[in-house]
């Protein structure tokens, strides 16, 4: 396991509470929530639904209230990605795609409270890569991004979370975008943490290091 040094100092996360500037565009508060119902433009709910081919749907969420819950949350998640869409100076040539998104338990599942999965049953926890223009996760660039959004958007954790589970033994990096469960008048803990895993195990709790092959 190597690092690049470049990116290994602490990084300083800064706790705060804030408001959300919504969109009265796409604000979904009021709306018939369904996997087309449009967060930000061109990514709508459906753009979270599963992820590496994983379809999924909104059938098993029954109470509008849940939905209105999911569809806040995912708000602050479309943010992110239109950001990152529209930035071509950083990230031109690069699609930013959801990996692992909206998560549905199976039949006698219970996830663990507060795990990834957890979070990721109502949209609060989501987990993307970033890919270049040969359709390959570029690592370097997509750590780039996990500092990029550490420094521009709302969220309660980034994880930089990489692992050697493949077959091959080449890496595996996932970004995870933590937030905090949106109120309806759209506030939010937003307590900026920060945390590295590596095959699992958290090798840092308050700060981002790059892991290169």
């Amino acid at each position: 396991m190597t690092t690049r040094n470049i990116f290994s100092q602490k990084i300083k996360p800064n706790p705060n509470q804030s408001n959300i500037l919504v969109d009265p565009v796409y604000n979904p508060t009021g709306k018939t929530i369904t996997s087309k119902t449009e967060l930000a433009r061109g990514i709508t709910i459906a753009k979270f639904l599963g992820g590496r081919g994983d379809g999924a749907s909104l059938n098993h969420i029954t109470k509008d209230e849940d939905r209105a819950q999911l569809a806040r949350n995912l708000y602050v998640h479309a943010q992110a990605m239109i950001l990152v869409n529209q930035d071509e100076a950083e990230f031109g040539g690069y699609r930013l795609v959801v990996d692992e998104g909206i998560y549905k338990p199976g039949p006698t599942e219970t996830p663990t409270a507060d795990s990834i999965n957890d979070l990721a049953q109502n949209g609060r926890a989501i987990a993307y890569k970033l890919y270049n223009e040969r359709g390959l996760v570029d690592i370097p660039v997509q750590f780039d991004l996990a500092v990029y959004w550490k420094d521009s958007i709302l969220y309660e954790k980034i994880i930089c979370d990489y692992d050697k589970f493949n077959p091959d033994g080449s890496i595996d990096f996932q970004i995870i975008l933590v937030v905090p469960n949106i109120s309806s008048t759209f506030t939010g803990n937003f307590s900026k943490k920060l945390e590295t895993r590596y095959n699992g195990k958290v090798q840092s709790a308050n700060e981002l290091i790059e892991i290169l092959e």
